[in-house]
């Protein structure tokens, strides 16, 4: 799926309107995360996609929700089953190919706005750190030359007292049409046995890096022998992760984000939060007077602990209306 922690962890912008997690209504009308009724009836899709060469036969899916804001623990599960239990989907799924688990939800009587969560298992995955992906939006408006206040909750939900950095960026996954081919990095190809045996052993050990499946050939898997591997990597995978990664979407320069109350240093905006407590953010966007309106500007707040490890975060919409349109 798409995995915002799994990403970060590559180097690779994210943001957390994620284009894998779907919210309509049972008649199939697609709906906001942000414009959800209370006590009312939707529906969960979730897209889960097989980078493999063979089959995922059994592919396990669940779908939760929590409190929206950034690292809370009080996930629930979207759908019941009949003895309680979170509700499981068992999709198949062809090689590279994807497709959809979906999921009843009716939301809690009592207004809220939530995070909503899908995430998949199977036992012969080789990358699980992808698995779980996040919908964690909010929709705000605001007039050109005025500032847009959103209150973001941070949750701790450790026992001890915590350091994180709050960056911004404005990064949004590019709607051009992006294709990757698949080339053999080593394989039969290498006559000299030690040789590919090097090649092999470089290749698995670059597969993370690369984006590589690893497959053997069908007489070596009747076989069960332990070389006759190909390696397979994406041409053109390190130049779209450097397109897309990290730092390089920083906001317009007379777009103005500013924490109130927090410190900006060279990681990001320092928020300290207790242990099981709960720090109300306040995000101030300063909106250009240039803005007209119907422009949007999309606002990824994502916090990292010490180590750099991504926690959670947000997506902030902001869109810009007519002076009358906002009291």
């Amino acid at each position: 799926m798409y995995s915002q922690s799994y990403l970060a962890s590559q180097g690779i912008a994210i943001t957390w309107d994620n284009p894998d997690i779907r919210i309509t209504t049972p008649e199939g009308a697609p709906i906001s995360s942000t414009s959800l009724a209370p006590d009312t009836d939707y529906v969960i899709e979730g897209t889960i996609h097989n980078a493999s060469f063979d089959p995922a036969i059994g592919v396990v899916a669940r779908s939760y929700f929590r409190s929206w804001g950034i690292d809370f623990a009080d996930r629930q599960p979207t759908e019941l089953d009949g003895n309680g239990e979170p509700a499981e989907r068992i999709v198949h799924i062809g090689a590279w190919g994807q497709t959809i688990a979906t999921f009843k939800w009716h939301t809690p009587a009592l207004a809220g706005h939530y995070c909503v969560t899908v995430e998949c298992h199977h036992p012969a995955d080789r990358e699980p750190a992808n698995n779980v992906g996040q919908e964690n939006t909010d929709v705000v408006e605001a007039r050109p030359g005025s500032s847009a206040r959103i209150t973001v909750p941070f949750f701790n939900r450790r026992a001890r007292e915590r350091d994180f950095r709050l960056n911004v960026d404005e990064y949004e996954i590019p709607k051009s049409h992006v294709e990757l081919t698949l080339e053999r990095m080593s394989g039969r190809s290498v006559h000299n046995r030690a040789q590919r045996d090097k090649n092999t052993a470089r290749s698995i050990e670059q597969d993370a890096l690369r984006g590589a499946r690893i497959r053997l050939t069908d007489a070596h898997r009747r076989a069960r022998l332990g070389e006759g591997y190909e390696v397979f990597g994406y041409a053109g995978r390190s130049r779209l992760a450097a397109e897309d990664g990290h730092g390089n979407f920083e906001l317009e320069q007379d777009w103005v984000v500013t924490l109130p109350g927090h410190e900006r240093g060279e990681n990001g905006w320092r928020v300290v939060v207790s242990p099981g407590d709960t720090e109300m953010i306040d995000v101030v966007v300063d909106v250009p007077e240039r803005s007209i309106p119907e422009d949007r500007k999309v606002l990824n707040l994502t916090a990292r602990d010490r180590f750099g490890t991504v926690v959670g975060g947000v997506t902030v919409i902001l869109k810009v209306v007519a002076n009358h349109a906002v009291p």
